[in-house]
């Protein structure tokens, strides 16, 4: 929502997975070798009730973590490379997981970047710690994002994941000022 495209909201889909309801057997179907999905599309519901294709991600992402940024553009965390959220006791599973192949690397998207560009992992490094299901993100008042552990990290071993500590172009301040007409 900005002053320049009228305070028109747009919502952008990226990655998941689309297993289809017959596919859904856990018991006969290693779930997670499933490869997921890249692609990206857009949703301006004031505008239209269509989706517009836009950029894929560099690779299929599954229970990625966005986070929209005070500049525009948006952090893409965590996530797996195949499989879905879920988890289950089948001898496949990975710690119980139906995911497989952590994305390690963050991306940035940027939406004023021209088309087949918006996705870049410029001055990004990637994470030591594999942050699929249950794993969520957001950004910090001081303009930090802050990864929240995985269940199943701490419930299997006890440990604590490292903080993400993005690189200082990702360290933007907020500037929070009162609210204009609103008194008491």
């Amino acid at each position: 929502l900005t002053k320049a495209n009228n305070y028109t909201a747009t919502v952008l889909f990226c990655g998941g997975s689309n297993i289809q309801p017959d596919q859904w057997d856990p018991d006969t179907w290693v779930i997670a070798e499933y490869n997921a999905s890249a692609s990206c599309v857009r949703l301006t519901p004031d505008a239209s009730s269509s989706y517009v294709e836009d950029d894929p991600l560099p690779e299929g992402r599954s229970m990625g973590n966005l986070i929209l940024l005070p500049n525009g553009k948006i952090l893409m965390l965590n996530g797996a490379e195949t499989g879905t959220a879920g988890y289950g006791t089948q001898a496949w599973t990975l710690n119980e997981s139906y995911a497989d192949n952590p994305v390690l690397m963050p991306v940035l998207y940027d939406p004023a970047a021209p088309q087949g560009k918006r996705w870049s992992r410029d001055g990004l490094s990637a994470s030591t710690v594999p942050r699929m299901y249950h794993s969520s993100a957001t950004l910090l008042p001081d303009g930090k994002p802050c990864l929240l552990p995985v269940r199943l990290l701490l419930r299997r071993t006890g440990a604590h994941p490292p903080p993400f500590s993005p690189p200082a172009r990702l360290r933007l301040r907020l500037r929070l000022e009162p609210a204009r007409g609103l008194h008491g």
